[in-house]
């Protein structure tokens, strides 16, 4: 029962850190743009 238990939270921890990591990548990349959009925006206006 202890080895059952303890491959079902390795599943689980499997399972959680793909879908942890793409949002994080997901949110720096659209931080990235708005910074460069607001640089863009920022150069145009002078």
């Amino acid at each position: 029962m202890m080895s059952a238990g303890r491959t079902n939270d390795d599943l689980q921890q499997k399972l959680m850190m793909p879908a942890e990591r793409p949002s994080v990548r997901a949110m720096a990349s659209t931080l990235e743009r708005l910074w460069l959009m607001l640089a863009i925006v920022m150069r145009s206006s002078g």
